[in-house]
């Protein structure tokens, strides 16, 4: 897919943990001849240049508390605010905690991929119970998160793909279509 003069479009890829973002972004990215950037390397990369110490985005969390995490994740945002053409996944909670600075928001497009709460629930328990929720009620605090978290996925994203059931390949085919009427839009 060519996107010729669009060359300062960015897709950012927003939803609660195991919705599918890195893996749906990863073949965005591909099928785009575009990067990938999975928002929690850059944060551990920064980590590692602060600390000399290689610890992964769920170690940072746990051991420094989320206030901590998230400076790191506002830093990480600050560096990828001039970037082109690529696909960003990001965390969770990091346009909850971190809005979209406006440069970043004017050169990109935000998709929301959406997950019916209980499979993403059993995805998300099936690699164990995340540090962000409480680990003597994990089910409470996952509803809890996710009802404050959807009003803000839903604000912000340009498109909403529910990929409860859908597969990588449909979702992916989904996005490009939407990006094709997108760019078709804004040439005409």
């Amino acid at each position: 897919m060519d996107f010729g003069p669009w060359i300062f479009i960015n897709l950012i890829l927003i939803g609660f943990k195991s919705c599918g973002k890195t893996v749906i972004g990863k073949e965005l990215a591909y099928r785009l001849k575009w990067r990938f950037i999975d928002l929690d390397h850059v944060v551990e990369s920064l980590y590692r240049e602060k600390h000399g110490q290689k610890l992964s985005s769920r170690e940072i969390f746990k051991n420094h508390g989320e206030s901590y995490f998230r400076g790191l994740e506002k830093q990480a945002l600050e560096r990828l605010e001039h970037i082109n053409r690529c696909v960003l996944s990001t965390g969770g909670g990091t346009f909850i905690y971190n809005p979209p600075s406006i440069p970043l928001r004017k050169n990109s497009k935000v998709i929301y991929l959406k997950v019916n709460p209980e499979v993403l629930y059993r995805r998300i328990i099936a690699r164990g119970i995340p540090a962000f929720f409480q680990p003597d009620r994990p089910y409470e605090s996952f509803h809890k998160l996710l009802e404050e978290r959807i009003p803000v996925y839903e604000r912000l994203a340009d498109l909403v793909i529910d990929n409860s059931t859908m597969g990588i390949e449909n979702a992916v085919r989904k996005i490009l279509e939407w990006l094709e009427v997108v760019l078709e839009t804004s040439l005409s």
